[in-house]
C-alpha cells in the first residue's frame, strides 16, 4: 500500500497502540511481516486511494474516535482490520 514506517509510527502514536500490543495482535492473527509486505505489493493501493475509499464509505475521524472510546478493544480491532485490509 506504499505505507512508510514513519506513517505507521505516526498512526501507532495516534491510536496509542504499543509495539507489545501489535506483537500480540500479529500472533493472534497469525500475520507475519513477510505476509504484510507481500500483501502491500499485491494490492498496490496508494495512500490517496485509501483516503478516497474512506471518504466514499463516509467514515470520519470523529466516528473512528467515538468507536475507540466506546469499545475498550477497538484499538486492537482497528489495527486488525487494517491488517485484514492488506489481504483484500
Amino acid at each position: 500500500m506504499g505505507v512508510t514506517n514513519e506513517q505507521i509510527c505516526t498512526a501507532k502514536k495516534q491510536m496509542g497502540v504499543t509495539d507489545e500490543q501489535i506483537c500480540t495482535i500479529k500472533k493472534q492473527t497469525g500475520v507475519t511481516n513477510e505476509q504484510i509486505c507481500t500483501a502491500k505489493k499485491q494490492t498496490g493501493v496508494t495512500n490517496k486511494q485509501f483516503s478516497t475509499a474512506k471518504k466514499q464509505m463516509g467514515v470520519t475521524n470523529k466516528q473512528i474516535s467515538t468507536a475507540k472510546e466506546t469499545n475498550f478493544h477497538s484499538k486492537e480491532h482497528i489495527f486488525i482490520a487494517k491488517v485484514q485490509i492488506f489481504h483484500i
